[in-house]
């Protein structure tokens, strides 16, 4: 559950880690490491109710509705963001995780 999105459920699932490793195509291997390596990071800012949050709503060709929480954190002196994505009425689940400021949510 994320207190930081009225204790909403997210869901780690095979989506996110998928993208974690590719988006539109294959990631640059040391993109996906350092992913990889911020991962165990993405439940304790989930669960964290002071994690800063951003939200963005897209309305896609086909009009669904797919949502994104950016929610971001200092931990160990690093600024990270996950993301959250919920597409039309789904579960929300973990999408991605990167140092802030580097990538577009997403």
């Amino acid at each position: 559950m994320s207190p930081a999105l009225d204790n909403a459920v997210v869901t780690f699932n095979a989506a996110g880690f998928k993208h974690l490793v590719r988006k539109h195509k294959k990631r640059p291997h040391g993109e996906q490491a350092e992913r990889l390596a911020m991962l165990h990071y993405a439940p304790i800012i989930v669960a964290d109710p002071n994690a800063s949050v951003l939200y963005r709503k897209v309305i896609r060709h086909d009009q669904r509705i797919v949502q994104y929480w950016a929610l971001d954190k200092i931990i160990d002196g690093k600024k990270l963001r996950v993301v959250i994505r919920q597409v039309g009425k789904g579960a929300k689940h973990f999408y991605s995780i990167m140092r802030r400021g580097t990538k577009n949510p997403a």
